[in-house]
């Protein structure tokens, strides 16, 4: 299990155990680009039409994509279509990830 702190309109800080794993900051209203503890780019996250997000990597290519399960929930999936976890928002700034998505090496690839 790892955790996502938002900061409204500026960035998200994702955590493992009680370490910092990366830091996604938003570019726009639709674009967050993600770095590792180093401060190192490793993808971006485009939000589609339905505010589903859509991930990239750092050379442009597919790592996955997410979709809305409800008003709270969202799923995670590889880039072939596969569920690799899930994600739970709790007060509207608080994310809670299972799975294999909440692997510290995967949260900051993926999300």
């Amino acid at each position: 299990m790892s955790i996502s702190l938002t900061i409204p309109m500026l960035e998200t800080i994702h955590f493992h155990g009680f370490h910092i794993c990366g830091v996604s900051k938003r570019c726009t209203r639709a674009i967050s680009v993600h770095y590792n503890r180093s401060g190192k780019i490793v993808g971006r996250t485009v939000k589609n039409g339905f505010g589903e997000p859509n991930h990239y990597g750092r050379k442009n290519e597919t790592l996955g994509y997410s979709r809305n399960k409800s008003r709270t929930k969202v799923v995670h999936y590889d880039s072939s279509g596969k569920p690799v976890g899930y994600s739970r928002r709790v007060l509207w700034l608080l994310w809670i990830h299972r799975g294999l998505i909440s692997k510290s090496d995967a949260i900051y690839k993926l999300w």
